[in-house]
């Protein structure tokens, strides 16, 4: 059993087993007192304030040590033990004693303690509005009661206790030893660590030799040459895309000044959940906590005395953090990094699905979360990062690269042009980072080069020991040029902001040097270049071509995109995760109809990547393209119904359904689970899917009498009164059949309002989508319009999910609509609509069905055609021969706008256009209604005002132009 008893576990094992704990006001007040009094008995408030004037590393360094041994003493002293069997059944008699009170008294006085507690925390949130404070409380403790009334889950949070390694074996399945003695585990997953945290000593950059030309914290000449732009990185490494990579470390931006501020540490602190587990020192969050937490004090005198008393300790707190800073010191607790091993798979420890999370100290996370946060506002102010960064940064969600992904792929459906993906994964992507090539990035944007001198030089002597179930290793390991350990990891505050900057840099490149996917309106008035999109380690990179250009075209782009960006994740330390690699080729081939239908996978299309690791050849098939895949949280593709993407919602919402049904939860905390869990669950993806309302009501129709039953009402309550707001006596639940509709209609008008590729690609689409329509009218400020022939899925969705509810969007760059001639109409909007044409004859025109209506759609995509005036001979009388064959002619008038690609329907399909083209044209009163050429043309005064089918003037005489392509010269 060595290794389960023979170790004391830590504080930092669990939250409960702290002494110091901002629930307990007599504790802090306890505690706040004894620390003032070692802080006065050994003069650390003068000393603190001398070092802040009169640096001495040793002396500095003493002070925290006193200062730490002075904050857990405290803690000790503001919990009393007993020290006898006696005293400690007696102490746990009165503390029965009392939990009984207190249960009494939570059952029979809960009003009145509930105000007492709400109105603390008003007073604690003074930034706050009262009103709006009490709304937070209260649903914060409903939450809180919510979740401990669900069921357990199967998982032991405190880590692992045993390890699952494989077993050397031939075939394709593995077989796992459970391992479960403590120092075996312990070796086993120090020699993992070891080996994960080395991955990117193969990268270009990764060599003793850069690194030291660099330094880790980015603080060297060179560095301050490449930082500059005066200096060339030739010498420094061979590979190409890291040249270009410390080549693009040229400074943008001066240094942005910071200061560490009493408020500013506090303002981290209060919305630090105190329960984290942070610092192995023992100064876990409880010691700042107690700082604006309540006290318990006899009177109001008492009560101030105590509040200047943490002001002070405060102030201490903020200078020791601002001297370190200035001086660019590193504490050597700061240097002891626990690795906390958690199972990606909840009860399957597999030595190889460990997520490493790294706890540090709560004091120094808090230091880089101050400069990162005012870093980001400095960057976003500046427009310095990517645009297709949306990871890690404020107003950006994993949402929005969707939003762009599905507009791409309805815009390839619309225009039916060529669209290749290729989604892929960076592997480890924080346990990689080259420290001090995210140093030198980080100046680049401006972060003071103290800070990077600090971030390098803890990284380059920090030591890190493993935490698991069973306790804390002894062993520990470090960076070294033999066996280097790279990689801030999770956990750290410099991790996701610092990845953010370097990623834009490779970004940046990647637009410079790649190809992307080219976008623009049919007039031209808006163009975009998308080119890499990505959320933290997953990003996406798209290719497109002309018309005229092949597939085979298009994919050797995409192999050059991918390939690039292979290589600059590869200079920056990373890698791909090629197992989560994927591409997907949608093309487009017509049926004899002329309607557009995604053609199946082409086996012989590959992309084929060098892996420089291994100097061989990844060859990547594409997923067909008729199937779904994941991005960030939805189910996309091409997919009509989304059956895969209803499918996991429905496991989804089954599984709530079961723990709500389980549980004995009260009426108040089942509609909490409603609000919190349900619908912020379930209805996550709704925005960026079309499902049907039947698959809508499917996600809802079993949760939804479990939680009626939960409330107290009839599993079979009326749905009007279940959906119904209360304020007009229903119940309050949001119907998901609307719910996805307006967090579309909603997403839609975010991505509108917001600079980027979201809002480009958007405006892209919606000019693209109209002028496709052929429709005079906006698709969406009039949904109600008939229109069957529109492309895609999830805009026409929108449009109907308006439709249906009496609700329009008027969007400023959906062009109004334009005519040749007086009395002109747009051909569809007679198709669609007949009868409210006001310039027809609305007796002759017919109304026509679906299947017709995207018949003759083809028809006029092919033609190019737009207006019944594009059909005509120029002075409007005649329809052109050409038309009513089937032809592109050069008489007909040419469209210089960006059309869709259309191929020539067949035979059956112009029958169709033909018996249109006879409704819309008078019958001569000397021939019979057809559309053969004249052969006897008489000269006449040519006339502008005579159109087919128009409320004009019937025309006495022919025209001196015959309906043929070539008319001869009278």
């Amino acid at each position: 059993m060595a290794g389960l008893f023979d170790r004391k576990l830590p504080a930092i094992f669990s939250a409960s087993s702290r002494a110091i704990r901002g629930t307990h006001p007599s504790n802090v007040t306890k505690y706040v007192e004894y620390l003032d009094d070692f802080l006065q008995e050994n003069d650390l408030y003068r000393k603190v304030q001398e070092q802040k004037n009169w640096y001495e590393k040793d002396k500095l360094e003493k002070l925290d040590r006193i200062i730490t041994r002075g904050m857990l003493e405290a803690e000790d002293q503001s919990i009393t033990l007993p020290d006898t069997t006696e005293g400690a059944t007696s102490a746990l008699r009165i503390a029965q004693k009392k939990c009984r009170k207190l249960i009494n008294d939570n059952r029979t006085k809960t009003t009145t303690i509930g105000k007492e507690q709400e109105a603390a925390y008003v007073a604690m949130n003074p930034e706050i509005d009262a009103k709006r404070a009490a709304q937070i409380f209260q649903r914060a403790r409903d939450t809180k009661e919510m979740m401990s009334e669900l069921p357990s889950k199967l998982n032991c949070p405190g880590g692992i206790s045993a390890l699952r390694v494989p077993l050397p074996k031939e075939g394709i399945e593995l077989e796992y030893l459970v391992i479960t003695d403590g120092p075996s585990i312990e070796s086993v997953i120090l020699q993992r660590n070891i080996r994960h945290f080395r991955q990117a000593e193969t990268t270009p950059l990764a060599t003793p030799e850069v690194i030291k030309i660099i330094g880790f914290g980015a603080n060297t000449d060179r560095a301050e040459k490449l930082l500059d732009g005066t200096d060339d990185a030739s010498d420094i490494t061979d590979d190409e895309w890291s040249r270009f990579l410390l080549t693009s470390m040229k400074r943008n931006s001066k240094e942005i000044k910071i200061e560490i501020t009493a408020e500013k540490m506090m303002d981290k602190y209060k919305r630090w959940k105190e329960r984290t587990s942070t610092s192995p020192s023992g100064r876990h969050l409880g010691h700042y906590h107690a700082l604006f937490r309540p006290m318990k004090a006899k009177n109001k005198e008492k009560r101030d005395k105590l509040e200047d008393i943490r002001e002070n300790i405060i102030e201490l707190h903020a200078t020791m953090l601002q001297t370190a800073y200035d001086n660019e010191h590193v504490f050597k607790r700061w240097e002891y990094i626990l690795t906390c091993m958690l199972s990606k798979e909840a009860g399957i420890p597999r030595i190889h699905r460990l997520r490493v999370i790294h706890l540090y100290e709560c004091d120094l996370n808090l230091l880089f979360s101050i400069f990162f946060r005012e870093l980001d506002q400095h960057c976003e102010d500046g427009f310095l990062v990517n645009k297709g960064v949306y990871g890690c940064r404020p107003s950006r969600r994993a949402i929005d690269p969707v939003f762009v992904d599905v507009s791409q792929t309805e815009l390839a459906m619309i225009t039916r042009k060529t669209l290749v993906k290729f989604n892929n994964d960076a592997t480890a992507c924080f346990d990689r980072i080259l420290v001090h090539l995210l140093s030198l990035c980080l100046r680049s944007y401006g972060m003071p080069k103290k800070i990077t001198t600090i971030i390098g030089a803890l990284l380059e002597v920090a030591k890190y020991a493993i935490k698991t179930g069973i306790g804390i290793s002894k062993e520990t390991y470090q960076h070294s040029d033999e066996s280097p350990a790279f990689g801030s990891g999770q956990g750290s505050g410099v991790s996701a902001q610092g990845w953010t900057k370097l990623v834009s840099k490779l970004f940046d490149i990647h637009d410079k040097f790649g190809y992307g996917s080219k976008y623009a309106d049919p007039w031209k008035l808006y163009t975009s270049i998308v080119g890499m999109l990505g959320f933290v380690d997953d990003n996406n990179i798209t290719n497109n071509g002309e018309e005229w250009e092949t597939v085979q075209d298009i994919m050797k782009r995409t192999q050059h995109d991918a390939q690039l960006w292979n290589d600059l994740l590869r200079a920056t330390g990373g890698a791909l995760n090629l197992e989560k690699c994927f591409a997907q080729v949608i093309t487009f081939h017509f049926g004899l109809n002329g309607a557009p239908v995604i053609a199946p996978a082409d086996p012989t299309l590959t992309i084929t990547l060098q892996d420089r690791l291994y100097d061989k050849e990844v060859v990547i098939r594409p997923i067909s393209p008729y199937k779904t895949y994941s991005s960030l949280g939805t189910e996309q593709g091409t997919s009509k119904n989304q059956k895969q993407q209803h499918t996991k919602l429905i496991k989804k919402s089954g599984t709530h359904q079961r723990k709500l049904a389980c549980s004995a939860m009260s009426p108040k905390c089942a509609w909490v689970h409603y609000t919190a869990v349900f619908q912020s669950s379930v209805g996550y993806p709704l925005g960026m899917c079309h499902l049907s309302r039947t698959q809508l009501h499917d996600l809802q129709k079993k949760y939804l009498p479990t939680l009626l039953n939960k409330v107290g009402l009839a599993r079979t309550h009326a749905h009007v009164l279940v959906f119904g707001p209360r304020s007009h006596g229903g119940i309050g639940c949001n119907d998901l059949r609307i719910e996805q509709g307006l967090e579309a209609v909603q997403n839609m008008t975010r991505q509108l309002r917001t600079p980027g590729y979201g809002k480009q690609i958007a405006t892209i689409f919606l000019r693209t989508f109209q002028h496709a329509s052929g429709i005079s009218h906006s698709l969406l400020q009039f949904p109600r319009i008939r229109a069957p022939h529109l492309e895609g899925h999830y805009y026409v969705h929108i449009r109907r999910f308006l439709a249906k509810h009496g609700a329009s969007l008027e969007i400023e760059c959906i062009p109004e609509p334009t005519y040749e001639r007086l009395g002109d109409e747009y051909i569809m909007d007679v198709v669609c609509a007949p009868g409210a044409t006001t310039a027809m004859d609305n007796t002759r025109l017919k109304y026509y069905t679906d299947a017709e209506i995207n018949q003759i759609h083809y028809c006029k995509s092919y033609l190019k055609v737009k207006r019944i005036s594009d059909l005509c001979t120029a002075d409007g009388t005649f329809l052109l021969p050409s038309i009513v064959k089937g032809e592109r002619s050069i008489r007909q008038c040419a469209s210089k706008l960006e059309e869709i690609k259309q191929e020539r329907p067949g035979d059956k399909t112009w029958s169709v256009w033909r018996k249109f083209l006879k409704t819309i044209c008078k019958p001569s009163p000397h021939h019979d209604p057809r559309f053969d050429p004249r052969n006897d043309p008489k000269l006449t005064e040519s006339s502008t005002k005579s159109r087919p089918n128009l409320y004009t003037e019937p025309r006495i005489e022919p025209t001196t132009l015959d309906n043929r392509d070539n008319p001869q010269q009278q």
